[in-house]
């Protein structure tokens, strides 16, 4: 895939309607953004996740749930 893949992928997930409680949104875009990465290892996680809508308090969330270093 190209980059040019990942920001439409991106921009279909953002624009998502009535589904972006976490839970269910989220989990949608992390599973993406998984296979994504699997795709290209030079794959920015966290940056598609911001090119997807995710806020910043849910990407400090998702730093805590996974360990992650900010």
């Amino acid at each position: 895939m190209t980059k040019k893949d990942y920001e439409a992928l991106a921009n279909a997930l953002r624009n998502v309607p009535s589904i972006k409680a976490w839970d269910t949104w989220g989990e949608c875009v992390k599973a993406v953004a998984l296979v994504c990465q699997w795709d290209n290892p030079r794959f920015d996680y966290q940056r598609f996740l911001k090119a997807c809508g995710v806020s910043q308090q849910e990407l400090r969330d998702e730093h805590v749930l996974h360990g992650y270093n900010e």
